[in-house]
């Protein structure tokens, strides 16, 4: 197998990982008929993350890199905050500040440097920035409320990020890209549904974490 197919394989297991996680967290929701969080989402998030950044690491493409880096370290925060429920109190933006660290680390370091047109690359880093956004977001009223969840915000963000990646992935005609974010809005579509649904806003407006392995009951 070629170096090349490896990294393709590599790129399709990180796709593979961010859609099944949503299906997971989508399934659990549509059963509560409300948005909860299973354990196993994050997990899933951070293999995701590994595996997207090393395979836009070998496309060197620098607006699909940002996101699996910055949000790496959140994802991690995010298991750490299901276990522990505590909060980094004054420490609250070290995961994001770490992750933007390590991202102009990378990036120096492979010399990986924008080649888009103008206009598209507006369009990629919009919405690479909505797509990184969502998740300090999500994390910043997780730390408030003690455990992990997903506002309505989030999927909003996601949404409008989702459509902007898609545009831009569709630019670049890499299949890994295309296929990562083409289902995309359809699933924070129906996340809002969920989350505006008479039912979903008498329960509860911010997600809910499962019980520890993520099982649903």
């Amino acid at each position: 197998m070629s170096t090349d197919a490896i990294f393709q394989v590599i790129g399709w297991a990180g796709q593979g990982f961010f859609f099944t996680r949503f299906l997971f967290q989508w399934w659990a929701s549509e059963r509560r008929r409300r948005i909860v969080v299973p354990g196993v989402f994050w997990w899933m998030s951070l293999c995701g993350a590994l595996c997207t950044g090393v395979f836009a690491l070998h496309a060197r493409n620098l607006v699909f890199l940002a996101s699996p880096v910055v949000n790496l370290f959140i994802y991690g925060r995010n298991i750490a905050l299901e276990r522990s429920g505590r909060s980094l109190g004054r420490g609250v933006l070290l995961p994001v500040a770490l992750g933007v660290a390590a991202l102009i680390a990378i990036a120096l370091a492979a010399g990986i440097k924008p080649d888009d047109p103008p206009l598209w690359l507006a369009v990629g880093t919009v919405g690479q920035f909505c797509w990184i956004s969502r998740f300090p977001v999500q994390w910043w009223v997780s730390e408030r409320r003690g455990r992990a969840s997903l506002p309505p915000a989030f999927f909003w963000i996601s949404f409008l990020g989702s459509l902007l990646l898609l545009a831009y992935a569709i630019h670049t005609g890499v299949a890994v890209f295309i296929a990562g974010m083409a289902i995309g809005p359809f699933l924070y579509g129906r996340s809002l549904h969920l989350c505006y649904s008479r039912r979903g806003r008498e329960e509860a407006p911010l997600a809910t974490p499962e019980p520890a392995g993520g099982t649903v009951s």
